[in-house]
């Protein structure tokens, strides 16, 4: 048998047995041929076996990718991505963060003081970031559902006679 390391990797695989006339010479040209392989990229390893994501990197990434492409409100996703998700989420892989660790980040979040809705607003960079890790392939699918809290309805303003008149004539 054969154990290696290949891009940190460690590989073990059955050659055969010397009571079969498996020589020591065969061995070592697996070896030879598997660190090849590696090279070239046609190692043909599982999927999810190569060095993991973190999120810190991940949204590293994500920002720098949104500029090159001019996407939308970028600067309060690097606002949202720094001072809030970031530390939050820090060194957990992107693939491992899970609904409850979501609902711990609203609960801090909250004992912070910030409202519903400046919640939400992170958590749609967050559901954004997700989701254009899994389209861009830097990981399988979305981790998990994000849930949204429920935010008031904001002021009602009502407008006098003249105020509406105003208003139609435009």
């Amino acid at each position: 048998s054969v154990n290696i390391m290949v891009d940190g990797q460690r590989i073990h695989r059955v050659i055969g047995l010397a009571s079969d006339g498996t020589t020591r010479s065969q061995a070592a040209e697996f070896i030879a041929k598997t660190r090849s392989d590696a090279r070239a990229g046609r190692l043909q390893l599982p999927k999810g076996r190569k060095t993991h994501l973190t999120f810190r990197d991940a949204a590293n990434r994500y920002l720098a990718r949104l500029e090159e492409a001019s996407g939308r409100n970028i600067i309060q996703k690097r606002s949202h991505v720094s001072l809030h998700l970031a530390p939050f989420f820090a060194n957990q892989r992107v693939d491992g963060i899970t609904t409850f660790t979501v609902d711990r980040f609203k609960k801090r979040r909250k004992e912070e003081g910030a409202s519903n809705a400046t919640i939400n607003r992170d958590l749609a960079t967050l559901s954004h970031l997700f989701s254009k890790a899994a389209e861009w392939g830097w990981i399988e699918r979305r981790p998990c559902k994000i849930t949204k809290l429920a935010e008031s309805q904001g002021r009602i303003i009502a407008l006098t006679d003249e105020q509406s008149a105003a208003l139609v004539r435009g």
